[in-house]
């Protein structure tokens, strides 16, 4: 307890034992300090942005500061105005400085965090196992991949708010105490672990009993930060839902070790720099450690090594529960508020070892955790370098590498282009992190708020040609170039969308070209009539007709579709006379109908969907043909959930008669979803 609290109980503080003299004072400690976290994270300088800060810089450079602090243009469900749009709007008025500007406010956001742990360390477990816990979580595996992540500033200022916040308590500062634990909430939500935290400390740490005055603020704080988190929440009109994820127990487990095995380093980096800041590493921890007061082996309260062992469990309650409530995957990095606790409680293990060879292991260990976080630069042109493993630093290398690479080409590929361009990605690995949403870190890449990107297998509908670019990523060569798809190609992927009922990504394929720049008639034909299809999904009767009549297709009456029925069916001429009827009523859906039974009986499955779609559209009362369409999806590769949905559509539209059994018997015998 505090002496300010040990009068009012008439009783005097417990005195620990008076600590040896040293010849080190407050400049080694010093020294050590700054050591030590040049140490730990000089490397981070090596990194870039990427993943989620492309979200943030795009936004932060897009949108007022004002409308972003609401939360709106986050990622939903959370609310962190501190570290993201607070911070990323600083990052994004520093310009071209932006990205050394993260690095240095992140080494600074470490350095006052050890500091603070150094502090409160003394007093729950003794000096000498401050320091050594304090380096250990300096050079812990989870530290750097948040120091080196833009948008690891989240953790890290949280963290710090709550050491501020404790430390604050300790010297009597309960306001500023209150202060800081308001923060860190909006900083990330484990922020809200402050508020226990500064009750545990006070019972176990200081030995308080009674209730206080300060307790009844960081009670109204606690409710007032919980209150704005919530009306925030309630105030969304978009972001979505939260999704339902279903993390196994088996990757749970792994992730509970991987936050213990984080304080042991892996294979070592020998290259001169990593090798350079273990030593400095391992120097400042020489020099923590000189400086340290104590010397008793034993002088620290059980209550007070309670206070850690509480601190560790609720920092690693994140990661156990956003794993059981399905919020998130059990990612080792969400139980980062627990690593000073359990830096720490390792430091105390450590410190009852005697001096010189507990001194001893300590730095070795440090400078061998530090050596094996050199920067290790992956090889871009093995296929594993894009394939996404766990959260971690050599994943922030990887991606870091990744998205630097990716951004070059892309500038490189779209020097030239028009104003609110739209960039279609295909192949590109999932594990990049580039792509996401509706294209930032494309816009991020090209300076360019007007540019968009999407998926090409999820684009928005109606793209005009000539506005949009296809972008491929060549898995051998490991580098995007613009799509030298052929015509037929084209075409493919522009039928299979069309007979999923896709037809936004129809409309990218079908349109990319101009196909009466083709000299084939063939493939005039084809691409023509595919985007006509598309736009009858997507738009209905009236725009399958206009499609259908700027490529001459609606002239029905004279010799055009016989014509086009023998040029194009030259190989297939028991299909030549089903098109040729099928040309001659365009907007009759027997006639589709009827084309589809052709196509069916030579095995052109994906064909004979495209008509047996289209004659659904134009008559959604052929409830049989609909049945067919399903049935027909159930054959293609992939199918499957267009299928479903067919069927559980025609299932509520053909209550009442044969079909709706039919149908529902069809989707009994479908595999679940998630199989």
């Amino acid at each position: 307890m505090t002496r300010r609290a040990a009068a009012r109980r008439g009783s005097a503080p417990p005195r620990r034992p008076a600590p040896a003299s040293t010849p080190h004072g407050p400049a080694w400690r010093i020294a050590g300090l700054v050591a030590l976290v040049i140490g730990a994270g000089a490397e981070v300088f090596r990194l870039g942005f990427f993943a989620d800060d492309f979200h943030f810089l795009d936004v932060a450079r897009r949108i007022p500061l004002a409308r972003t602090l609401g939360g709106q243009y986050g990622i939903y469900p959370w609310f962190r105005p501190l570290s993201r749009e607070l911070y990323f709007a600083v990052l994004v008025h520093a310009g071209p400085l932006g990205l050394a500007l993260s690095h240095l406010v992140q080494l600074a956001a470490l350095a006052g965090a050890v500091l603070l742990l150094l502090r409160i360390g003394a007093r729950v477990a003794g000096e000498r196992a401050a320091a050594i816990g304090a380096a250990l979580f300096a050079t812990y595996a989870f530290t750097r991949f948040l120091l080196g992540w833009a948008s690891g500033f989240q953790d890290l200022a949280a963290l710090l708010l709550v050491l501020l916040a404790l430390d604050a308590q300790a010297r009597g500062r309960s306001g500023w105490a209150i202060a800081f634990a308001t923060l860190a909430p909006l900083a990330k939500e484990t922020g809200f672990l402050a508020f226990p935290l500064l009750l545990a400390q006070a019972v176990l740490v200081d030995g308080e009993r009674r209730p206080r005055r300060w307790m009844v603020g960081q009670t109204i704080a606690f409710v007032a930060v919980a209150a704005l988190h919530v009306a925030v929440r309630v105030s969304w009109h978009a972001g979505g839902t939260a999704a339902r994820l279903e993390p196994s127990a088996s990757s749970l487990a792994a992730a509970l070790g991987q936050v213990v095995a984080g304080f042991v380093g892996g294979a070592p980096v020998l290259t001169p720099v990593a090798i350079a800041c273990a030593l400095l590493a391992a120097a400042g921890t020489g020099l923590l450690l000189g400086a340290a007061r104590d010397r008793d082996r034993h002088a620290t309260r059980a209550s007070a090594i309670a206070f850690a062992g509480v601190a560790a469990l609720l920092g690693i309650a994140p990661l156990v529960t956003g794993s059981l409530r399905h919020l998130t995957l059990p990612h080792a990095y969400y139980a980062f508020a627990a690593a000073p606790w359990l830096a720490l409680l390792l430091g105390a293990a450590l410190a009852r070892v005697p001096a010189r060879p507990g001194t001893a292991v300590a730095v070795v260990l440090v400078g061998w955790n530090a050596l094996a976080l050199g920067y290790e630069a992956p090889d871009l042109g093995a296929p594993s370098s894009w394939r996404f493993r766990r959260w971690d630093w050599p994943e922030a290398e990887r991606i870091s590498a990744v998205s630097e690479r990716l951004t070059g080409e892309v500038r490189d590929i779209l020097a030239s282009r028009p104003e609110s361009l739209v960039v279609l990605y295909r192949g590109l690995a999932v594990g990049s992190f580039f792509q996401t949403e509706d294209g930032p870190a494309t816009r991020e890449a090209l300076r360019d708020p007007t540019v968009r990107a999407y998926w090409v297998n999820d684009p928005p509908y109606g793209l005009q040609r000539g506005r949009y670019a296809l972008l491929e990523f060549d898995t051998g060569a490991r580098r995007l170039s613009p799509s030298r798809l052929r015509d037929d190609s084209l075409a493919t992927f522009a039928a299979t969308a069309i007979a999923l009922g896709r037809p936004a990504r129809a409309w990218a394929f079908a349109n990319y070209r101009d196909p009466m720049a083709s000299p084939a008639l063939g493939s005039r034909f084809t691409l023509s009539y595919l985007r006509a299809c598309a736009a009858l999904v997507g738009e209905g009767v009236a725009g399958f007709q206009r499609e259908l009549g700027s490529a001459g297709l609606l002239d029905s009456t004279g010799a055009q579709p016989a014509r086009i029925a023998h040029g194009v069916m030259t190989s297939l001429p028991a299909a030549e006379a089903g098109l040729r009827s099928m040309l001659e009523h365009p907007l009759n859906a027997a006639a589709h109908a009827a084309f589809a039974d052709t196509l069916l009986a030579i095995d052109a499955s994906v064909s004979a969907a495209i008509e047996l779609r289209v004659a659904a559209q134009l008559d959604p009362s052929r409830l049989g043909d609909r049945l067919r369409l399903a049935r027909a999806l159930l054959g293609l590769h992939t199918g499957r959930d267009a299928a479903r949905e067919e069927l559980e559509r025609l299932a509520v539209d053909a209550r009442g008669t044969p079909l709706e059994e039919e149908a529902r018997r069809t989707l009994a015998a479908l595999p679940r979803a998630a199989d």
